[in-house]
């Protein structure tokens, strides 16, 4: 659990971004403009240690979060409907190793050579 920076409606934490205000907020942010805070927010987070123990790698990608701003007060997620968006787990799937993952991606692609028989000239 992390906790997501709350402004104008949205959080935004761990590279994901998310609406996180009641519709009653959202009227009240049009008085009073735009409203920011922290909320708690789900992340998945990757750290690997070499075998000293010395950190080699750290990263994280957002899943949901857990709060929603309500006009008034904090109103808790369901449990029975938070981890349901397939899509947005799937980001934070993708998000959290994609910086270990980029040298690979950028790398040339590999030239296939099929093997020459040993009788053919060339």
């Amino acid at each position: 659990m992390v906790q997501a920076d709350y402004t104008g409606g949205t959080a935004h934490w761990c590279g994901a971004a998310q609406k996180g205000s009641t519709s009653g907020r959202a009227a009240l942010e049009l008085l009073t403009g735009a409203g920011y805070g922290k909320v708690p927010a789900f992340s998945i987070l990757i750290h690997i240690h070499d075998m000293a123990d010395r950190k080699i790698y750290r990263h994280a990608g957002g899943i949901e979060i857990l709060q929603k701003i309500g006009a008034f007060r904090r109103i808790q997620v369901q449990a029975e409907r938070l981890l349901k968006g397939g899509i947005r787990n799937r980001r934070a799937v993708e998000t959290a190793p994609a910086p270990l993952m980029r040298p690979y991606r950028e790398a040339a692609p590999v030239q296939f050579q099929p093997p020459r028989h040993p009788l053919t000239r060339t």
